[in-house]
């Protein structure tokens, strides 16, 4: 199985670390924990312990920017609190007259926009140090140890390369595109990259309409929906490493709830 869009080959301790392990821990406990946390300042250790893992494991650059779209979409959350969600709620702590319209922002508003801000980055650091760090297979191994259904494992290991498939397509179009003459360079680095953006949509769609057709074939031969479990060559047990970090990580987000809950009651 081709490994996935997002994977940085490394060798570091989270590289190493079971399948099963990092889905627990990355795409479990820290999003739920992250939830059940009130107020904005017990999400700062979260996101920079996160920061840490991530760095810790030597990330190729390049695979970085594959999750740059979410960026955007967390700063949107947090702009979004401030604009539509603004209520009086504290004291104010900025005033400002627009001509005709009044806008008065108060402090309930920005520690709300806060939180959905680290909330935002803590998913995004979360599923980078899974979905950077872990190969196809010892995705899909991990989530057979975990014992998730056999359809549900292979549809998430079939998006994620679809997704991988899509980058690719592309990929090839803008390198046709430019081969025929179509210049997408020149201009400013925005109108550039608008250009690429939209020259490549359209075709990239029917290329991905195509696809679909391969995915329902290859689903067939994997004999999707039948009956029987499914064999697997490929399936690495647990060890010692695997339980310290679901075990660290259990301490951790644990002490936090309960430091989160003794500051709300008090």
């Amino acid at each position: 199985m081709r490994d996935v869009g997002f994977y940085s080959p490394g060798a570091s301790w989270l590289h190493r670390t079971h399948g099963a392990a990092k889905i627990v821990v990355f795409a479990v406990a820290v999003p739920l924990a992250t939830l059940l946390l009130t107020t904005s300042h017990w999400h700062v250790p979260v996101a920079l312990g996160l920061v840490a893992v991530v760095a810790s494991a030597r990330l190729q650059a390049a695979k970085l920017w594959y999750f740059a779209p979410a960026v955007p979409l967390v700063a949107m959350t947090g702009l979004s609190w401030l604009v539509f969600a603004n209520s009086p709620d504290g004291p104010a702590v900025w005033d400002v007259r627009l001509g005709p319209l009044d806008y008065v922002l108060y402090e309930g508003t920005v520690g709300n926009a806060a939180v959905a801000v680290l909330r935002g980055a803590i998913f995004v650091l979360a599923y980078v140090a899974l979905l950077a760090t872990t190969t196809s297979r010892d995705l899909l191994a991990g989530l057979d140890r975990l014992r998730i259904p056999d359809g549900v494992s292979r549809a998430v290991a079939m998006t994620l390369r679809f997704w991988t498939v899509v980058i690719d397509d592309a990929g090839r179009v803008a390198e046709a595109q430019q081969a025929r003459g179509m210049d997408l360079e020149s201009g400013s680095r925005w109108r550039g990259l608008v250009r690429r953006v939209a020259t490549a949509t359209v075709p990239t769609l029917f290329l991905m309409l195509k696809r679909f057709q391969t995915l329902s074939f290859a689903l067939t031969l994997r004999a999707m929906g039948t009956r029987g479990g499914a064999t697997r060559l490929y399936s690495p047990p647990l060890g010692r490493r695997d339980g310290v970090l679901c075990g660290l990580a259990a301490v951790l987000l644990g002490l936090l709830l309960a430091l989160d809950r003794v500051v709300v009651h008090t």
